[in-house]
């Protein structure tokens, strides 16, 4: 019955108030209030769906004159039935608000009087008033339960939530089996935060008026105050059965399904309560928001920039701008919208997170780190400002203080599992690999399935079995066995946590590639193969580094294992990517000459060099030339190599050299390039002996 407060939750529909405000003008005009009862119809009118409310306003009134009073004005859409309270990662309504009541209206003439003239002050927000004439009412007839009823929605309005409790008590003493008194009581409960009492009292009322869907909503409120969001959400899809245009209900339930992580569900809830109330800001701020959370930036933007343009004044509708367009990398325009954002709400938490995040991504870690300190200095306990601050740090190098801050924000909330993620990172990068695994393995305990975790724990045991890596790696230098099956648990482990992350993330590029690389330590060779090939078919962002990445990690292991058809597919794949590189071409002369096609690779050579004069193919050339008869050019190629201070190159060219010595007849000098050749071998062959040195 009562007004909505500019911020608050209402739990009611335009057709439920309506419904509601013309039973009031009916039964006024019935008691002979005319006047009053005049305002109250133009009122219902004004809400009724469908364009009748009019005709029956004039019906109820017995008049015949034009509809004009009771006709919506032009141009005025459905009003918010459902607006936040303490923005939108606030608690999902405003207390206070009550729902229509379906009035019992005082029976004393005087004492209607009173209550109508109290109605009229409810309507246009004058609770004082309003107050003054319902206690006139309640002193007439003392034993009007629907007045009584009344001045506890008004004292809620007014903030008196205690008193409120008392009029909605004493309303249901006079009629237990009045429904609104304990809709009313609840709403009193909870405006002073007693929110398993409000639970109860709002049970009661939907106990006896199942199809009260208000109250069906409010006890959402209440469970979700109480941290209880699927039943949350059960209760809210129950106000929305009941009532389908019930827009606060549906708004409600998209935050109770972000909460609870189902952000695509979320956003089709949202969608529903915009499209009831349209010009209501804040519904298009909750759905650009649960957009962004599903990557889909360019939507998000589009709804803030409605949340902006209805109310240009909204800090959240900039701070959602600001969000959305970092997600699209327009990062330049994300700090303007933040900065926008915090001028007009400087104390802001979340228009101070997403300043920093903006200018994290613009590279601008100084003043990101102090943009996540003034948020944090706005509510030290915000999680969210801490990891910032970490992500920040870590971008500075101080990656001490960004442990620090990650520690912080782990002992604000030892259930977020991000917060064990940063940790490990702080960790890693301070070469405490021991305990970043413990950090990851804390974090996939509490989200067992985040794909990010499971990768970096990967990394992690990659890292700590690099040292058995590198002693097989030695021993089979100088000649020894390689590993056998299980002498590298933990880059076993780390094969199996990277498979897990592309498991759960087909996109992570990361996931797949890494995967590659600790197969391949493991002499799985065919399968790191399959999962360089799946990493270079992912999207990573339209630059194609990474691409690029995984193709030269897959050709290089299709060299290896000698499948040089394929490689050379790959290579070719790289020289369409990179036209202009030079080693791509000297690449795939490589695979052309190892499959015998040597006048294309003297061209993929020749072009390598046209590219990058200087580019050294000349060993490779020397070969080719070789393999076609062409000893006087091949001994020039070689003679013009310059293999550097790497022992087995400049064995192989000395050997090229001999060779094209030996067919010209030049069989001293071949001797000579022989002995050279034998020369750089023995160098090599003390080189593998020597014990590499280890961290």
């Amino acid at each position: 019955m009562a007004r909505r407060k500019r911020r608050g939750f209402a739990a009611r529909s335009p057709a439920e108030e309506s419904e509601a405000l013309f039973r009031r003008g009916e039964a006024l005009a019935g008691r002979g209030l005319r006047a009053e009862a005049e305002k109250v119809l133009a009122r219902a009118a004004e809400l009724a769906p469908g364009g009748a409310g009019g005709a029956r306003a004039r019906g109820i009134l017995g008049k015949g004159r034009g509809g004009g009073a009771f006709a919506a004005p032009a141009g005025r859409g459905p009003r918010m039935d459902a607006a936040l309270g303490g923005g939108p990662r606030g608690a999902a309504r405003a207390q206070g608000a009550s729902t229509a009541q379906v009035d019992e209206l005082p029976r004393r003439a005087d004492a209607l009087a009173h209550y109508g003239r109290a109605l009229l002050h409810m309507e246009g927000g004058r609770h004082e008033e309003a107050l003054s004439e319902l206690d006139r009412a309640v002193e007439l007839e003392p034993q009007s339960h629907g007045a009584h009823s009344a001045r506890g929605e008004v004292l809620s309005w007014m903030g008196r939530h205690e008193d409120a409790l008392a009029a909605h008590g004493r309303a249901a003493e006079i009629d237990p089996g009045y429904a609104y008194a304990h809709h009313g009581r609840g709403v009193a409960l909870a405006g002073m935060g007693r929110h398993e009492e409000a639970l109860g009292a709002y049970g009661e009322a939907v106990r006896m008026d199942p199809g009260l869907a208000g109250a069906h909503a409010l006890m959402g409120d209440a469970l979700a105050s109480l941290g209880r969001h699927e039943e949350a959400l059960g209760a809210y899809g129950e106000a929305v059965r009941i009532d389908p245009g019930l827009a606060s209900a549906h708004a409600c339930r998209g935050l109770a399904l972000t909460r609870l992580g189902r952000h695509s569900e979320a956003a089709g809830a949202l969608e529903r309560a915009s499209g009831l109330v349209p010009g209501v800001p804040i519904v298009h701020v909750l759905r650009g928001d649960a957009l962004g959370r599903l990557g889909r930036h360019g939507d998000a933007l589009a709804a803030h920039d409605r949340a902006a343009a209805l109310e240009p004044e909204s800090a959240d509708a900039h701070r959602g701008r600001a969000l959305a367009l970092a997600g699209m990398g327009r990062h330049e325009e994300a700090i303007a919208a933040a900065e926008r954002a915090i001028g007009i709400d400087p104390g802001s938490v979340a228009s101070r997170l997403a300043h920093g995040l903006s200018l994290h991504l613009k590279g601008r870690d100084g003043e990101a780190l102090g943009a996540y300190g003034e948020a944090a200095r706005l509510d030290p306990r915000s999680v969210a400002a801490h990891v910032g601050r970490a992500v920040a740090l870590l971008g500075l190098g101080r990656h001490e203080e960004a442990l620090g801050a990650y520690d912080e924000a782990a002992r604000l909330d030892g259930g977020l599992a991000a917060a064990h993620v940063g940790r490990a990172g702080a960790l890693k990068r301070l070469g405490r690999h021991g305990d970043a695994l413990a950090a990851l393995d804390r974090s996939i305990e509490l989200e067992p399935n985040s794909a990010e975790a499971h990768r970096e724990r990967g990394d992690v045991l990659s890292l700590l079995g690099r040292k058995r890596v590198l002693e097989h790696s030695d021993a089979r230098a100088r000649g020894g066995p390689p590993p056998a099956p299980g002498e590298l648990p933990r880059t076993e482990e780390a094969a199996e946590a990277f498979a897990r992350a592309a498991e759960l993330d087909p996109g992570d590029y990361e996931a797949h590639h890494s995967l590659g690389d600790a197969l391949r330590t493991l002499g799985r060779l065919d399968e790191a193969a399959e999962a360089f090939a799946r990493a270079a078919e992912l999207d990573v962002g339209g630059e194609g580094d990474a691409e690029h990445e995984a193709l030269w990690s897959l050709a290089g292991l299709y060299h290896h294992m000698g499948r040089h058809a394929e490689a050379l597919e790959v290579h070719d794949r790289l020289a369409r990517l990179e036209p202009d590189s030079p080693y791509a071409q000297a690449a795939r002369g490589d695979e052309l000459a190892d499959l015998g096609r040597h006048a294309e690779a003297l061209e993929a050579y020749d072009l390598a060099e046209r590219l990058e004069p200087g580019h050294d193919t000349h060993g490779a050339r020397g070969d080719s030339l070789m393999a076609l008869g062409r000893h006087a050019e091949a001994l020039e190629a070689y003679e013009g190599a310059a293999p550097g201070d790497i022992p087995g190159d400049a064995a192989k060219v000395h050997r090229g050299r001999a060779a094209a010595l030996e067919a010209l007849g030049r069989g001293a000098e071949a001797a000579a390039a022989r002995r050279e050749a034998g020369a750089s071998e023995a160098d090599m062959a003390r080189l593998r002996a020597k014990p590499r040195e280890r961290d």
